[in-house]
């Protein structure tokens, strides 16, 4: 020592890059702020470190900042050095350890380890030490032993545990630096924070005992405000809870509503979150009502869509160029990828392993989403096709069909080989599947501008037959017995079969107008469409109609039994030769829709200039069954007693002056005769005790015309019926929503309700208590926890 006044405790050497600035700016604060135990500290003759020195904390740019470190060295009793993987990089750390050596003993130097193991970063010539020793013939000779430099473990798998290695290291750090041991600082450190502890508890213990004692008077009070804002905050989560749900994040729905729900009924159960739960489980769904079950977004507005056969992922392509593939139950972004949005993209699924796409001006490449690894495909164009129900692709190219599967060919059949026709030259249009995906269709264009069909077999791809349909094909569907097709000429269509086992056409009729661009064939019957019009035809019959459209049409697929038509309004038709229902996914009438699809058992839509595709999907529920034409009994509507409810209507209109019959849209009675209900023109329900006509409830925003209220004796709830059922307990608090559903009757023998759905579906209501819909909450989430972007977002 040269007698340098110690103005620093240590001096931290470190590289000013993360995670080593983080470290040393946690490591300076808390060792400063470390309070000395008191019965070390009077020993000292100080309560706290002195000053840490750390370059950037102690110094502004100088002209010549090496002096002032060399300065800070000097002043300083020890040298913290800060490991990392990178500290070796750096040749000021270095010049640092260097002279610190020259002033300081190796016992000066201390090592926290924030990363890397010791032998990889620790320095060097703190690992080893030139020391004297004496060799068998007596001489003296230097030789190098290693030596295990004092270090601090910062490190951790979870931030967690970092924390607890943290302040760890610097009781290990303050230990070396006052010269005792880490244990006995540990333990005086721990029985310190107990007698803080115990010493806090104590003087709050005394303060709630004295404010307790002064706001007896309050504690009724208190209390109350207490619920109230229990009750507020509940109303909040319900809130959110709709919000979640509205926005298809089913399960944190039903998180934000559960969680302020206790597990058994009693008076703190906050019945608009109890109904916001019930909403997101969806237990009252039609079996055969489809719902929002999630929203995937990307960062642009929507161009257009690739689903994968199994449902399970998405290419969604921007407006921005850029694709996006993304898993549909977590929302999850597998890869993106820029695109050609002038042609819709090139990209097909290749089951849920693996896509086929192109970048602008590349190559075809198919591209395994688990490995990341590519491989090239082809280099010129090319159209490439999912096969529906299994894996693999079809590519179509100039030179002929080929057949991939997770990136390695299958099969190639060359054009002229398939069609086994020697014209000059075929040209691939477009390719057709069947809804098994076995066989598959390519329409083809010779250079005589001849348009011909060739059905082959997807396994093996040999040719099954061969169609001369006719020119200017628009749309084709096949179900590999018949090729259904259309064709236009002269400002007129045509709409045709052709039998794949006769090889002949065996239908052909025209249909009015042009355009008919859209086609399928399922169990027989075949759809044909345009914007404004569709054409089902009965195959074996040879009969066909036709029935206009609500708006255009996007795509017609098989479903089930039945033909879907989809259009742009949201909404679908399900028909056969003989009927078409029709169907509404979508709330709003304004929205328009540029993409719509189904893929196993979900709808996929987009809104045209939206950045979000919202998917929905059948709940399956075990509260509601479909109704198997056991005998029922219908519900009496709430006007059968036209007498008592005119009686009703007067005794009201007399007792409140704001309302008069010019106000009444409909009223009725409940058949239990306890309860009166009158719906205004303002969309108002207001439910009034028929002993002192005394408002009880107020149903807001009912669109339709309430025609009953009927009360089920074994459940004690009320069910207001319109298109929309409301559901309220015996004290008349609305409980439950039963969305386009109707209460029509009660099955004979159980007194179980029989509901009708706005499609004309009949299902059994399950009956169902508290603890019910909250087992099934709980059922439902298990572990279950909404993600931070969610708890951020929403504010739960």
């Amino acid at each position: 020592m040269d007698g340098t006044e110690m103005r620093y405790d240590a001096f931290i050497s470190y590289r000013h890059c993360e995670p080593d600035k983080y470290v040393a700016l946690a490591i300076q604060k808390k060792l400063e702020n470390y309070r000395i135990p008191s019965d070390v500290a009077s020993k000292l003759g100080k309560k706290r470190l002195m000053r840490v020195f750390r370059d950037e904390s102690e110094f502004a740019v100088s002209d010549d900042l090496s002096e002032a470190i060399m300065e800070a060295l000097k002043q300083s009793e020890y040298l913290i050095i800060i490991c990392t993987p990178r500290l070796k990089e750096s040749e000021w750390c270095r010049k640092e350890l260097e002279t610190f050596l020259k002033l300081r003993d190796r016992k000066h130097i201390l090592l926290v380890l924030a990363g890397g193991e010791p032998e990889e970063v620790f320095p060097e010539i703190l690992l080893y030490e030139e020391v004297s020793r004496t060799d068998m013939s007596g001489n003296e000779v230097m030789i190098r032993e290693k030596r295990e430099p004092l270090a601090a473990d910062c490190r951790g798998k979870t931030e967690k545990e970092r924390k607890h290695n943290m302040e760890l290291s610097v009781i290990r750090l303050v230990a070396s630096i006052l010269g005792i041991g880490f244990d006995d600082l540990v333990q005086r450190h721990r029985r310190q924070r107990i007698f803080r502890r115990n010493l806090i508890t104590l003087a709050v213990v005394l303060i709630i005992t004295f404010i307790a004692a002064q706001a007896l008077y309050f504690t009724h009070r208190i209390s109350e405000q207490n619920r109230i804002i229990s009750e507020k905050y509940a109303d909040i989560m319900a809130s959110t809870s709709e919000r979640l749900l509205a926005d298809g994040r089913r399960m944190d729905a039903i998180y934000a509503a559960r969680s302020v729900l206790p597990d058994k009924k009693g008076e703190d159960v906050n019945i608009h979150a109890f109904r916001a739960l019930v909403d997101a489980e969806g237990l009252f769904t039609s079996p055969m009502q489809y719902s929002c079950s999630n929203i995937l977004s990307i960062p642009t507005s929507i161009f257009t869509a690739e689903i994968s056969e199994d449902a399970s992922l998405v290419g969604l392509l921007g407006y921005n160029a850029y694709r996006y593939i993304v898993d549909t139950a977590t929302g999850e972004m597998l890869y993106s990828y820029e695109d050609e949005i002038s042609v819709g993209g090139i990209m097909a699924f290749d089951g849920s392993s693996g896509i086929y796409m192109r970048r602008p001006n590349g190559p075809l490449y198919y591209r395994d989403l688990k490995t990341g690894e590519e491989t090239k495909i082809i280099d010129g164009d090319g159209s490439v096709y999912s096969i529906p129900g299994t894996t693999g692709v079809i590519l179509l190219t100039e030179k002929g069909v080929s057949r991939y599967k997770e990136g390695a060919l299958v099969y190639f059949v060359d054009n002229e080989s398939l069609g086994k026709k020697k014209e000059r030259g075929f040209f691939a249009q477009n390719l057709y599947f069947s809804s098994d995906g076995k066989h598959a269709a390519v329409h083809f264009l010779t250079l005589e501008m001849k348009d011909y069909v060739i059905q082959f077999n997807v396994e093996s791809g040999e040719a099954e037959a061969y169609a001369d349909v006719g020119k200017s094909i628009d749309a084709m569907a096949i179900d590999g017995e018949t090729i259904v097709y259309t064709v236009s000429y002269d400002g007129t269509s045509e709409v045709g079969c052709y039998d794949v086992a006769k090889k002949e056409i065996s239908l052909k009729k025209e249909i009015d107008g042009i355009g008919y661009v859209y086609a399928c064939i399922n169990k027989g019957n075949a759809l044909v469409a345009r914007d404004d019009i569709a054409v089902l035809l009965n195959v074996p019959k040879g009969t066909m109609r036709s029935f206009g459209l609500r708006s255009g049409c996007i795509r017609v697929l098989p479903y089930e039994d039945q033909l879907m038509l989809i259009d742009y309004g949201g909404d679908y038709y399900l028909c056969d030769d003989t009927d078409q229902r029709y169907c509404s996914l979508d709330d709003s009438e304004e929205n328009v829709f540029n993409f719509f699809d189904y893929k196993n058992g979900k709808f996929f839509l987009a809104v045209n200039g939206e950045s979000y595709i919202t998917i929905y999907e059948r709940i399956k529920t075990e509260y509601c069954r479909s109704y198997n034409e056991e005998s029922s009994t219908n519900i009496p509507n709430g006007f059968a007693d036209s007498e008592a409810t005119e009686a009703f209507e007067k005794r009201i209109c007399e007792k409140y002056g704001d309302m008069d019959a010019t106000y009444i849209y409909s009223s009725g009675i409940s058949t239990d005769k306890k309860y009166g209900y009158i719906q205004t023109w303002n969309r108002q329900v207001k439910i009034y005790d028929l002993a002192d006509a005394e408002l009880k409830q107020t149903l807001y925003d009912c669109d339709s015309y309430i025609y009953g209220m009927y009360y089920e004796e074994e459940t004690g709830l009320y069910y207001i019926t319109s298109f929309t059922t409301f559901v309220c307990d015996s004290e008349m608090r609305h409980v439950m929503t039963l969305h386009d559903a109707t209460v029509v009757a009660t099955i004979d023998g159980t007194g179980e309700l029989l509901i009708e759905d706005v499609d004309g579906n009949n299902f059994i209501l399950k009956r169902v208590s508290y603890e019910d819909v909250i087992k099934e909450a709980d059922r439902r989430l298990d572990a279950y926890e909404p993600d931070e972007a969610a708890r951020e977002k929403y504010g739960f």
